[in-house]
């Protein structure tokens, strides 16, 4: 590795820190564990999602994505339907009091961001801007 690559190395990781830093204040704030803030995020941003598709945008195995969506439908956060009435295929929505809390963990997540991410000087936030276009395209 060249040193233009442990630079964007560092730089990532430094995002990654901050952004794992904002979801963690979130949680708190809110008393939600881990799983529950992923799920709703997830689910925020495209609802309709498998329990597979889920599974994978969260990063967590399968049965473990299993039991939170059984506990967030007791809580009433989510609710699945059925494909063609076949129970092997559902897609999860968020319910009313599922896309509120969404909503507020996007307003906190809005406010943290500012906090994590003002603190940088111009020619970070150009670089970081700069990273996560070239890298997401």
């Amino acid at each position: 590795m060249n040193n233009l690559d442990f630079t964007i190395f560092d730089k990532f990781k430094d995002i990654a820190n901050r952004l794992s830093l904002i979801q963690k204040e979130v949680a708190e704030k809110l008393k939600l564990n881990w799983g529950y803030l992923k799920v709703l995020t997830a689910l925020a941003n495209q609802e309709g999602l498998s329990q597979t598709k889920l599974s994978f945008s969260c990063g967590l195995d399968k049965p473990a994505t299993s039991r939170l969506i059984i506990k967030m439908t007791s809580d009433n956060l989510i609710k699945k339907y059925y494909k063609d009435n076949n129970k092997k295929t559902t897609c999860l929505f968020l319910t009313e009091a599922g896309k509120k809390l969404a909503e507020k963990i996007s307003q906190i997540k809005q406010k943290l961001q500012k906090k994590y991410f003002n603190v940088l000087n111009n020619k970070d936030k150009e670089t970081f801007n700069l990273l996560l276009t070239s890298y997401l395209k």
